[in-house]
């Protein structure tokens, strides 16, 4: 009785183990296949950043710029 209880304990400690390594390897994985996606550099971006106030009107003036 005591030898199938050791086997049993021995087989859970051992799933769990296996269970941790496979999430770590799954959790590298996906990492390894987002973060080069998510950190490309596309170049210039086509599209200008948004500006709430719109372009200075004729004559007006930047009064951080000067």
């Amino acid at each position: 009785m005591s030898h199938e209880i050791d086997e049993k304990a021995a087989l859970r400690k051992k799933r769990i183990k296996w269970g941790i390594i496979g999430g770590l390897i799954l959790i590298v994985v996906v990492l390894a296949i987002v973060l080069p996606l998510t950190l490309i550099h596309h170049g210039d971006d086509p599209v200008p950043p948004f500006d709430p106030h719109g372009p200075l009107g004729p004559g007006a003036m930047n009064p951080y710029q000067t």
